[in-house]
């Protein structure tokens, strides 16, 4: 009866661990789905993908990007920008939500072909400093 109960704990772990993958697949899928830039209102814009938020935000005197999406974000931002008549070497200034790598995996990337600074919290800086590694969600400290 033991030897039963563990069998059928293991199936049921070995289905939700294929399930959350199948999930998983399915959500990075969407987060690199491209998506049209639009206006949102007055001078915010979307130029994330079908379902990471990335915002510009227009200026006269340059643009702010909030969250750059993940590492293989940058043409599409660029090109969602460029169909809005934007130009991403304009960015000035590049924030992020949170230092999480679907939020800020193409900073470095955006940050030199831009030039932009980058401004976070004292804690966000830590995680963007070091690629990640001190990320509480992967093991790290905050």
């Amino acid at each position: 009866m033991r030897q039963h109960k563990s069998r059928s704990l293991l199936l049921i772990l070995g289905i939700v661990t294929l399930l959350s993958a199948a999930s998983t697949q399915a959500q990075r899928e969407n987060w690199a789905r491209p998506f049209p830039g639009f206006r949102v209102i007055g001078n915010l814009y979307g130029v994330g993908s079908y379902d990471l938020s990335v915002f510009l935000i227009s200026t006269e005197e340059g643009h702010i990007l909030i969250n750059t999406g993940l590492e293989d974000s940058t043409q599409l931002i660029r090109d969602n920008m460029a169909a809005l008549g934007f130009d991403l070497e304009d960015v000035r200034i590049l924030l992020t939500q949170q230092a999480h790598w679907d939020h800020t995996a193409a900073m470095a990337e955006i940050k030199a072909l831009s030039g932009a600074a980058v401004f976070a919290t004292p804690k966000d800086a830590r995680v963007l400093e070091d690629g990640g590694f001190s990320d509480a969600h992967f093991g790290g400290r905050q």
